[in-house]
């Protein structure tokens, strides 16, 4: 197992304990105790709102890619600058002496940029550009081309975009990442992605972050007793 980031830790000023990403519950437990990685595939998974985004960009600032523009964002996808995620100023990893900078940081809210931003600095592959495809298989595509080396990757909710088979495509994508000695973190609200064997799963909440397995996880729960009665959920919806 092959890992390139192996801690984060928040600390130092300024700190605005009262101020919003600083009072996140998940993010206040990094700076008290740090958070630690044990598995080349981790996701994130919690509520809108939770840090789960937070944390994943600041790590994104610090983490040590090549390039931070034109012609290296191939790899790097759309940046990030601390000004952008205020936290990374107060962001430490503990790296391997050997992690690779390589890698890439794909947000779906950025996707769109990113797309521009290929488009720009690299010509047509196989006589058909980024912007003649649909939205999923423009990521399907970006992820095929790009997340092809055992680096260091980062995604922000990458099933946004992608159908069910999509989102098995990305599954065996991410697993034969890892084991070709790759690391990802993803924070994700997929339970397709979720099922991924030996992943680590952190889950956040008010709380703050804890460890769980895909069993034990509310939004499985919740995607099952849905999709089982459906009607029990709607009731309270549209009477």
């Amino acid at each position: 197992m092959k890992l390139h980031l192996f801690a984060l830790q928040y600390e130092g000023e300024p700190w605005q304990a009262n101020a919003y990403p600083y009072n996140i519950p998940a993010v206040e437990q990094i700076r008290a105790r740090g958070l630690r990685f044990s598995s080349p595939i981790t996701f994130f998974v919690g509520e809108n709102g939770s840090g789960k985004t937070t944390v994943l960009e600041s790590i994104a600032v610090r983490y040590k890619r090549v390039g931070a523009a034109t012609p290296y964002l191939r790899r790097t996808g759309t940046e990030l600058s601390l000004e952008d995620a205020p936290l990374a100023w107060n962001t430490k990893l503990s790296t391997a002496n050997e992690a690779s900078p390589e890698g890439f940081f794909l947000r779906a809210s950025t996707l769109t940029e990113l797309v521009s931003d290929l488009e720009s600095t690299r010509a047509k592959r196989n006589g058909r550009g980024y912007t003649s495809r649909s939205h999923g298989e423009r990521l399907l595509h970006i992820l095929n081309e790009h997340f092809d080396s055992s680096g260091f990757y980062l995604l922000d909710e990458p099933e946004t975009a992608l159908s069910f088979q999509s989102q098995l495509a990305l599954l065996g994508l991410l697993h034969n990442l890892a084991a070709r000695g790759a690391q990802v973190l993803c924070a994700t609200h997929s339970p397709i992605l979720l099922s991924l064997p030996n992943a680590s799963i952190l889950e956040f909440g008010a709380w703050g972050i804890r460890g769980s397995s895909s069993q034990d996880l509310e939004l499985l729960r919740d995607w099952k007793s849905f999709l089982n009665a459906p009607e029990r959920w709607l009731r309270n919806l549209l009477e």
